[in-house]
């Protein structure tokens, strides 16, 4: 079983390695830019579209699937006596 404190340095190794990645990917976008322009005959205001819309789509596939349902819709309500904490349905994923 993990202590709390490997499981926080877990947690920050996880994120560290996400922002790593969409740094990078968003590096080579930006490189990539140029070529792009060229391509598609883009003026430099659909360029920032584009990069900004990629960087958008980029992020919310890091996020938590629960925390993109909770944007749309409700989150579900405790029933009431089940001995449920906030912190135990999170351990739980739920």
């Amino acid at each position: 079983m993990m202590t709390t404190g490997a499981r926080r340095w877990l947690a920050l190794l996880a994120v560290a390695m996400s922002l790593l990645v969409v740094g990078l990917d968003l590096t080579v976008l930006n490189l990539a830019l140029p070529s792009i322009a060229n391509a598609l005959h883009a003026s430099t205001s659909d360029l920032q579209w584009f990069s900004d819309a990629y960087s958008l789509v980029l992020a919310l596939a890091f996020l938590p699937r629960r925390a993109r349902d909770g944007a749309v819709r409700q989150q579900e309500p405790i029933p009431a006596g089940s001995g449920e904490t906030s912190s135990e349905r999170g351990e739980l994923g739920i």
